[in-house]
């Protein structure tokens, strides 16, 4: 089970392949869902770890220090030093600004902002 927001995605994994499945949209209590597998899969948006992602024009600079094996968080600082594990579509406060982790997709981290 896993809980998803309207445009969030998700990796399933086995053995054999790696699949994205993404929560299109919700319309009257029905959800509409996509999934991607193996060569079908664009390439991976966003930084990965070690990498410092710059947004708003340098208001808020996001260090990536580690993705989870299975993309499930992602280990991120926000102007500083205080490091925070989160997940896909959780938010970090960082002075004006709010940085969302709109997806973690093969060790890629995809931020978003409001500043």
């Amino acid at each position: 089970m896993a809980l998803l927001g309207a445009g969030n995605s998700l990796a399933v994994r086995d053995a054999d392949s790696y699949c994205r499945v993404t929560l299109d949209g919700v319309d009257r209590g029905h959800a509409s869902v996509s999934a991607a597998c193996g060569d079908d899969l664009p390439a991976p948006e966003g930084v990965t770890a070690g990498s410092v992602a710059m947004l708003g024009d340098g208001a808020a600079r996001v260090f990536v220090s580690r993705v989870a094996e299975d993309d499930s968080t992602a280990r991120i600082a926000v102007n500083g030093l205080d490091m925070q594990t989160v997940s896909a579509g959780g938010t970090v406060s960082a002075g004006d600004c709010a940085v969302r982790v709109e997806q973690i997709d093969r060790g890629h981290v995809r931020f978003g902002y409001d500043c």
